[in-house]
């Protein structure tokens, strides 16, 4: 805080607690010093205390009662959290943002199989001939079994089209093209 030992010492934590935190400094320290017994670390009072030079910084105050010849005194110790209150902070920032990032993933996924349904279906399979409408009706039938498909041809036919046809007509439909 920018003192040094011989100013503190001996002197009421109030000196460095800002008026705006008094009253919970009082009420924290009357509780601790009327039930004094150990308690985890990491568990005392948080809040903001003035360093020597005006500026305020976060912290976490444990006091420890002391029975002493001279009655019962208590030691403070004062612990600089403003590294992990800045940690936390950034936590919370990166953690609202892969929600964010998680909802917009999820519609664009919603979007993209509905699009892709829809430019893969049968019906974008377009044509005449009677090798294509053999296909089509093949299509027709396999979409109804839970049967591995096999789909054969040269590069640049259509595979994949007509396995998203089948797909697009399966039970499975809902479910993820693997």
């Amino acid at each position: 805080l920018g003192y040094s030992a011989d100013e503190l010492i001996g002197q009421p934590l109030g000196l460095v607690v800002p008026a705006r935190f008094l009253d919970r400094y009082v009420e924290y320290s009357s509780d601790q010093i009327a039930d004094p017994r150990l308690r985890r670390m990491n568990g005392g009072l948080r809040l903001r205390v003035l360093c020597k030079n005006g500026q305020e910084v976060p912290v976490d105050i444990s006091l420890s009662p002391l029975e002493t010849a001279q009655g019962r005194q208590v030691i403070a110790s004062l612990r600089d959290i403003s590294v992990q209150q800045k940690v936390e902070s950034e936590l919370r920032d990166a953690l609202a943002t892969a929600e964010r990032l998680r909802d917009q993933l999820a519609a664009e996924n919603s979007y993209f199989r509905v699009e892709g349904l829809r430019a893969y279906g049968p019906e974008n399979l377009v044509g005449k001939s009677p090798a294509l409408k053999h296909v089509l009706k093949q299509i027709d039938q396999v979409a109804l079994t839970d049967a591995n498909v096999l789909i054969l041809g040269e590069t640049g036919t259509g595979k994949e089209l007509v396995a998203r046809a089948v797909h697009a007509q399966s039970r499975l439909k809902d479910r993820p093209l693997i």
